[in-house]
């Protein structure tokens, strides 16, 4: 038959000859070939440049979270009608003390039903990349008041599908 292999890959410092450190992935294989020898297989990479790498899209990333989830700017992700994303300023805009309970809702349950047909109008050409158009709309409130905002969009990417960025603003 075929050797069996059996592998493992980790990763973790090494240090060189002069006593400097650098981030290694290490594969060790081992298998026993058809009479029964075991033998090993090891792949050593210097993973010292990918990590620096995911290091500072990792602190991108929480830099850009940091700064758009404390904004006191209304900021929603939706596709396809749906909450993707709201931060705390667009829940407490609506009403809310948890972003994240409107995460899945329709963009409908939050704007007057006066002014559903033209966000729907707005959502079928959804706004090119590097372009923000301004509209009023009337939200509504959980307790039955409405406010009006200004909304201006852009067209974004979320995992890897289209999504629009809106940034609101009460001009009540």
């Amino acid at each position: 038959g075929e050797p069996r292999l059996v592998g493992r890959t980790v990763q973790g410092p090494a240090r060189r000859r002069d006593g400097t450190t650098f981030d290694v992935e290490l594969s060790l294989s081992a298998a026993r070939d058809e009479s029964g020898t075991l033998y090993f297989t090891s792949i050593v990479r210097d993973v010292t440049e990918r990590k620096r790498a995911e290091d500072a899209v990792r602190a991108s990333e929480e830099r850009y979270r940091h700064v758009v989830e404390r904004s006191p700017e209304c900021i929603v992700l939706h596709a396809d009608g749906r909450v993707l994303y709201a931060n705390r300023a667009a829940a407490t805009l609506v009403g809310s003390d948890d972003p994240a309970a409107l995460v899945g809702r329709s963009i409908d349950d939050f704007l007057h039903p006066d002014a559903r047909a033209a966000a729907a109008e707005r959502l079928r050409c959804p706004p090119r990349p590097g372009r923000a158009e301004p509209a009023e709309y009337r939200v509504l409130l959980p307790d039955g008041r409405t406010i009006d905002v200004e909304s201006v969009s852009v067209a974004v990417t979320h995992d890897g599908r289209p999504a629009i960025q809106t940034h609101l603003h009460d001009v009540t």
